[in-house]
């Protein structure tokens, strides 16, 4: 006589449950590097934003850069005279929400810095280009 089976047996559910978990910590771990990444990304085209916005600035107000705030950093880069928003907000750093660092900063010097989780070398730097 024939017995017909339904379902599954124990130890075919745990392998079934070991292999889905194998799998969901692999796709984790990549998906947490990728997001490092892309924040990576994100500092290096917001520091070159901000300074394509310097550059502007110092095209088109009296060829100075601007004066940053207490803490050495920038909120926005406006230009009084001539009256010109060259960016009205400066990008803040993804992870942190805090704004970009910009050291030895003077009317005719810039270096702004962020620390990149990922990539190596750590820190990323962009220096003025007059």
């Amino acid at each position: 006589m024939t017995s017909k089976r339904f379902g599954f047996t124990l130890i075919e559910i745990l392998i079934a449950m070991s292999i889905l978990g194998i799998m969901a910590a692999l796709i984790t771990g990549n998906y947490l590097i990728t997001q490092k990444r892309a924040r990576d990304a994100r500092r290096k085209s917001d520091l070159h934003n901000i300074q394509n916005g310097l550059e502007q600035y110092y095209a088109n107000c009296n060829f100075a850069y601007p004066t940053p705030l207490a803490n050495n950093t920038f909120s926005s880069l406006t230009c009084l005279s001539p009256s010109l928003a060259l960016m009205p907000t400066v990008p803040v750093d993804p992870l942190t929400i805090s704004p970009y660092p910009c050291t030895s900063c003077s009317d005719s010097q810039y270096q702004l810095c962020s620390t990149l989780e990922v990539e190596t070398p750590q820190t990323y730097c962009l220096t003025n280009a007059q």
